[in-house]
């Protein structure tokens, strides 16, 4: 609440009492500092299956020293709808018609269910329900909470332990004696409650050993498994610079075998093309190759159908090489005035060009 209210008093403890469908889990006096008026608070917590839709409570005023000040007083909190676990009454102000009142004593007289059934109260005193121990101020060492949890399931937070008439799991689900499994982990009470520590440090210690073998196993395996990598890498390399040095060596001597075959040679131009629907034919030119020197001579064309004769004029020298690929089986010569000038290879007789071409154009190899 705000600081309009003044804390004067608080519950020790949790409350409960034998059969009782509720616990009261907090509890406060507060004094309203603008009226002065003094008021309950009061913290309830549903363990019964059944859904709670009202709740009677009586508090018994005392003094500073804890003598009543008078009868006890009853209060209803109504309009609930509290299932299992639910917990509720703390927005419920519960006033004192003594303002003097200092602590006081709390009854639950009864409980009223969604099936209109009642619980009423027997008359047993209230006891303080102790605090359920948690797993880590039990056990400080990490590999024990771990063991912990895989021996009672990932929900174990607590040590499981009985009060009164309820057990109280490892996952802190608070259950009725009569209740043979967990209702929200469904362990059993002989599993929860069977919690030796000697017994979970042995099999704790034995598991990190079995832990510890099954790592070196593993990673002897991933030593292996580099080592087999590494190997089959250093064979695959040295096929594939085996590949890549031989077809470069046999590219090398294929373009030279062919290159030396060109030196000296004269191939002669053929060319038929249809230009304004004439059939023109090429003759007398040729290409004469001399180490990386290529020219090309002037030639004649004649326009057959019109019987004109021309002479175009040409006396061109550049560089050329010869290039193999795959092994020999495709070669081309690249000539040096156009990069896009490229002879095809396209017939070869005894390791020699004879025949190439470029576009329409078709030179083929002079006969000696």
């Amino acid at each position: 609440m705000s600081n309009r209210f003044e804390k004067l008093y608080s519950l020790p403890s949790p409350l409960y009492a034998p059969s009782m469908p509720v616990i009261i889990v907090a509890g406060a006096l507060l004094k309203d500092t603008q009226t002065d008026k003094v008021l309950a608070q009061l913290k309830f917590k549903s363990i019964s299956p059944k859904e709670i839709k009202a709740v009677t409570v009586s508090l018994l005023p005392l003094d500073t020293a804890n003598q009543p000040l008078g009868e006890k007083e009853t209060h209803q909190i109504l309009d609930l709808a509290a299932s299992r676990d639910a917990e509720f009454g703390q927005k419920s102000p519960l006033y004192f018609s003594n303002n003097t009142t200092r602590a006081y004593r709390a009854i639950v007289e009864e409980v009223i269910f969604s099936d209109n059934t009642v619980w009423k109260s027997t008359g047993t005193p209230l006891a303080d329900l102790p605090v359920q121990k948690k797993a880590t101020d039990i056990l400080s060492d990490n590999e024990l909470q771990k063991q912990y949890k895989l021996e009672y399931g990932e929900r174990a937070a607590y040590i499981a332990d009985t009060y009164s008439d309820l057990w109280r799991c490892n996952c802190g689900a608070i259950n009725h004696s009569d209740e043979h499994i967990c209702h929200i982990c469904k362990v059993p009470p002989n599993k929860a409650l069977s919690f030796d520590a000697d017994q979970l440090k042995s099999s704790c210690y034995a598991r990190i050993e079995q832990e510890s073998q099954e790592k070196a196993l593993v990673a002897k395996a991933a030593r292996k498994a580099r080592k087999r990598d590494f190997t089959f890498l250093v064979i695959i390399a040295i096929i594939f610079l085996s590949v890549i040095g031989a077809n470069f060596i046999m590219n090398n001597q294929t373009a030279k075998r062919y290159q030396d075959s060109l030196n000296g040679t004269v191939f002669d131009i053929r060319v038929q093309s249809t230009y304004n629907d004439e059939l023109v034919e090429a003759q007398g030119g040729h290409y004469a190759f001399f180490t990386q020197k290529c020219t090309e001579q002037s030639s004649h064309v004649i326009r057959r159908k019109m019987e004109v004769i021309s002479k175009e004029s040409v006396n061109e020298t550049y560089s050329y090489h010869v290039r193999g690929r795959n092994f020999g089986k495709e070669v081309y010569v690249a000539l040096g005035r156009d990069k896009d000038n490229v002879l095809s290879v396209t017939k070869v007789e005894n390791g020699e060009i004879v025949e190439m071409s470029i576009g329409d154009m078709k030179l083929v190899k002079r006969r000696t």
